[in-house]
Protein backbone atom coordinates (compact mmCIF):
# COMPACT_ATOMS: atom_id res chain seq x y z
CA UNK A 1 0.00 0.00 0.00
CA UNK A 2 3.19 2.51 0.74
CA UNK A 3 4.61 1.67 -2.43
CA UNK A 4 1.12 2.35 -4.17
CA UNK A 5 0.89 5.62 -2.70
CA UNK A 6 4.30 6.72 -3.05
CA UNK A 7 4.43 5.50 -7.29
CA UNK A 8 1.23 7.69 -7.41
CA UNK A 9 2.75 10.46 -5.45
CA UNK A 10 5.75 10.20 -8.16
CA UNK A 11 3.00 10.19 -11.58
CA UNK A 12 2.20 13.85 -10.10
CA UNK A 13 5.05 15.49 -8.35
CA UNK A 14 7.66 16.55 -11.11
CA UNK A 15 10.59 15.04 -11.79
CA UNK A 16 12.47 17.98 -9.17
CA UNK A 17 10.30 17.96 -6.45
CA UNK A 18 10.29 14.20 -6.15
CA UNK A 19 14.54 14.07 -5.97
CA UNK A 20 14.08 16.67 -3.35
CA UNK A 21 11.82 14.36 -1.67
CA UNK A 22 13.74 11.26 -1.81
CA UNK A 23 16.81 13.17 -0.48
CA UNK A 24 15.61 14.45 2.85
CA UNK A 25 13.88 10.43 2.82
CA UNK A 26 17.54 9.21 2.54
CA UNK A 27 19.34 11.95 4.95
Amino acid sequence: EMALLVDRAGSVLTPDLRAELQGSLLN
